[in-house]
């Protein structure tokens, strides 16, 4: 039985001094200068993985892609999305994004890949760190996408009339690490499963299958490593040590994956370009994402700016109003003043 210092050497291994860690960083020379134009928090945190004290960002797309890259080793990858569908997925391979009819450019995407299946479904598995407003009508744009690009593929192969019968479903799978309101509205439940009925009973398919992750609902809620899905989502989102060890005692075969991880500390080189790539991301996604905050406030500002600007026209309709109808008694008095004036001289004459 291993005790505590002995799992977290298996899995993290041995922890480093940081005068061992700026070794490694510096024997190679351009690994050394790419490290010595960090600012002072990213070098904290390089070295707090080259030093064996913290782990990766696994959701980050170049990490992502490593770990779980299906042209590597696609049975990684088939069993997590096996695990989220509760049925046998076969990845034929990965499908490029050029000629693609909308583009994952938006500020919050940490992580984009888009796989066929063998049966002819097509898979888009993303990772947002923001979760987007608006999640559903998003998915149902990918989807749209994906379906007009099987439609396209299926069209060129098959007779015309038999094109609707050949298509398959395409699948979008997005893990959030910070949920919109709509999903944290839905707590405690962290997978939201989209679902298409007809309020006629008819059993008619459609293709599209959107599944929506909150990762930050299943760290909180969620406390029992039970079974493959939770295992891979568990994965995906935890860093805690204690937590890692269940997963790594329950399923060993995720120790792989660590250890594959985990062997960059060794290899400083290797992994500075994806620790510079994924730090460039989330430096693009933060001045986008203060770029959509802004407008997003400069458009509220606007609104209310809008409503206050109604209303003083309303009131301003109304003051002009009253001073009308003052106007009107005041010539109203004016009349009957010269009317009692004119009475008081006839009165006087006589």
């Amino acid at each position: 039985m291993l005790n505590e210092k002995e799992k977290r050497e298996r899995i993290y291994g041995k922890e480093i001094s940081t005068e061992e860690a700026l070794e490694r960083i510096h024997r190679t020379k351009s690994t050394g200068l790419v490290f010595d134009g960090f600012n002072k928090e990213e070098k904290a945190a390089f070295l707090d993985f080259i030093r064996g004290k913290k782990g990766l960002r696994i959701l980050y797309d170049s990490y992502f892609r490593r770990i779980m890259d299906p042209q590597k080793d696609k049975t990684r990858l088939e069993d997590f999305l096996s695990s989220l569908l509760h049925q046998k997925v076969s990845i034929k391979g990965i499908l490029d994004r050029e000629g693609s009819r909308i583009s994952s450019d938006g500020s919050f995407v940490i992580m984009d890949i888009i796989v066929e299946f063998f049966d002819g479904s097509l898979a888009d598995i993303e990772a947002q760190k923001v979760g987007y407003d608006f999640p559903g009508e998003r998915a149902d744009c990918y989807c749209a996408d994906m379906i007009m690009r099987q439609y396209d593929a299926v069209r060129k192969r098959v007779d015309a009339r038999a094109v609707y019968r050949s298509m398959k479903p395409v699948y979008l799978f997005v893990m959030i690490e910070d949920s919109p309101k709509e999903l944290l509205n839905a707590a405690p439940a962290y997978i939201h499963r989209k679902s298409v009925s007809y309020d006629s009973g008819a059993q008619i398919s459609n293709l599209d299958r959107v599944m929506l992750i909150s990762l930050d609902i299943f760290r909180q809620t969620v406390h029992d490593i039970s079974d493959r899905e939770s295992a891979w989502l568990t994965f995906f989102s935890c860093d805690d040590i204690d937590r890692i060890n269940e997963l790594v005692d329950k399923y060993p075969d995720f120790l792989e994956l660590y250890e594959e991880i985990y062997a960059f500390r060794e290899r400083p080189e290797e992994v500075i370009s994806m620790f510079s790539e994924a730090l460039r991301i989330m430096d693009h996604n933060t001045e986008l994402y203060m770029i959509d905050k802004a407008k997003k406030e400069l458009a509220e500002t606007t609104k209310k700016l809008d409503v206050a600007k109604g209303e003083l026209d309303a009131t301003k309709g109304e003051l002009d109003v009253a001073k009308g109808q003052l106007d009107e008694a005041n010539r109203k008095l004016e009349e009957k003043d010269r009317i009692i004036a004119e009475l008081q001289k006839a009165l006087s004459d006589k």
